[in-house]
């Protein structure tokens, strides 16, 4: 026998001991990619209200095709969309969003993203001027999703400020926007805990841990007809912890 064949046992041999390795390296990527990296949107398949929110970065929206999309078998319930931002500034897209979300029949709700350091009672009218909430319609929201140069008491005090000034105008209680560990690490304060709470709270699989959250934004990463070509725009996928009654309840009157 040539003595090149009596190598081939050992040659296949270290081919599959690579091929093993080479697999077992992917799989160790896959398991400890951060959920950033490897997002899914199974954690809401639970739900029964379903939602998105929007901002410019969706571009122009076909709201005739997202209000006959479907999540997990369910279709869009409410939108929540991006109004205003600091003291001065409004989301080119919030009025045409807020028309064709209405058109489409589904629920709209307005937020405002808050700049800490930023005068809050002027981040307040500049929300309050722009957002044309009315009854039927979520209650207004606010975005924190950083504490800049302040302490954790200075930002509750200044978020506080807003927060009664579009409770007292809107006549319903505000809804807070925020990660889950940026929540907790520095929204911790007791006057806080009457706001209802919609949390950014993303997981590669399981279901969504049953806390204190009314809304959870549980993907960055979703696709929906409508937005984009439904495949490459990413948007926001959210779950609302309740019934279509309480959902309604919560709007404003």
């Amino acid at each position: 026998m040539p003595r090149n064949l009596t190598r081939l046992p050992l040659i296949l041999m270290k081919t599959i001991v690579i091929g093993i390795g080479v697999s077992m390296l992917v799989l160790a990527f896959l398991i400890y990619t951060t959920p950033e990296d490897n997002e899914s949107d199974s954690s809401g398949a639970i739900y029964d209200i379903h939602g998105i929110d929007v901002s410019h970065h969706q571009g122009t929206i076909h709201w005739d095709k997202v209000k006959n999309a479907t999540l997990h078998g369910k279709r869009i319930t409410f939108v929540f969309a991006k109004c205003t931002e600091g003291a001065t500034h409004q989301d080119k897209h919030y009025n045409r969003n807020r028309e064709g979300i209405k058109q489409a029949g589904m629920i709209v709700g307005a937020y405002h993203f808050f700049l800490p350091g930023c005068h809050p009672e002027k981040q307040a009218r500049n929300f309050i001027q722009h957002a044309q909430l009315t009854t039927g319609d979520l209650p207004p929201v606010l975005d924190i999703e950083h504490i800049g140069h302040l302490s954790d008491r200075q930002l509750t005090n200044d978020l506080l400020v807003w927060l009664e000034l579009v409770e007292e105008h809107f006549h319903c209680v505000p809804i807070i926007y925020s990660g889950n560990t940026f929540y907790h690490q520095h929204l911790n304060d007791k006057r806080l805990k009457r706001f209802p709470f919609w949390k950014a709270h993303y997981q590669k699989s399981g279901a969504i841990p049953h806390d204190t959250w009314l809304f959870c934004q549980y993907t960055k990463q979703g696709h929906v007809s409508g937005i984009g070509d439904g495949k490459k725009t990413p948007v926001d996928l959210n779950v609302f912890q309740g019934s279509m009654e309480e959902l309604e309840d919560l709007l404003i009157p």
